[in-house]
């Protein structure tokens, strides 16, 4: 358990500092907390570039990288219950995306995307409330795994260049267990259609 002793001060969020409180509040009463976020990522980027031909990949290893968007965040492993001081560990996630893309001629170059990522969870339990919750902060806690593909058609012409993509994602969301992994997931997907006009001068 954390130590910690009585304060007046407000209950305070200090998140950007990988601090999720600077103070807690039991029973009427304020105590100061030292509460941190031990976390780990790591990235592999490879590139293979052509005139013609280009191949980009990317893999990604996160725990509590939500700013980047990724789906993770940290969870709370126990609480003391005279202080409601408490213990955390970062919720781990694997992306992975590739896009490669071919000049056919001066005019025509299609393309593809394709991109995943999955929610692994925690290496250690996490706490239940009293109400039998557990308590997840992050970037949606209850998705297990996000997939992409997007095939895409650039046409040049002059100092013009129109794109077209089609974005076909798929998401599932489900219960989130003791591990904070997800339980029963649903997928819903989703069908996006993009366009851009670029000039070039």
């Amino acid at each position: 358990m954390i130590a910690a002793t009585a304060v007046s001060p407000p209950v305070v969020n200090d998140v950007s500092a990988g601090r999720p409180r600077l103070s807690s509040a039991m029973n009427g009463k304020l105590y100061k907390v030292n509460e941190t976020v031990n976390s780990l990522s790591g990235m592999i980027f490879g590139a293979l570039q052509y005139p013609d031909w280009h191949l980009y990949t990317k893999w990604t290893y996160g725990e509590n990288l939500d700013e980047l968007n990724m789906i993770n965040g940290y969870a709370v492993t126990c609480s003391n219950p005279a202080t409601d001081a408490r213990s955390y560990t970062p919720i781990r996630a694997l992306s992975w995306w590739i896009d490669t893309g071919v000049k056919c001629n001066e005019h025509v170059e299609p393309g593809v995307y394709v991109g995943y990522t999955k929610n692994i969870g925690s290496r250690t339990a996490l706490w239940r409330d009293s109400n039998n919750d557990v308590l997840v902060y992050g970037r949606a806690p209850n998705l297990d795994h996000v997939a992409t593909i997007c095939p895409r058609l650039y046409w040049r012409v002059n100092k013009f260049k129109l794109g077209v993509e089609v974005v076909y994602s798929q998401a599932s969301y489900g219960t989130i267990n003791d591990h904070g992994t997800i339980d029963n997931p649903v997928g819903v997907g989703d069908f996006r259609f993009h366009m851009a006009l670029y000039y070039f001068f």
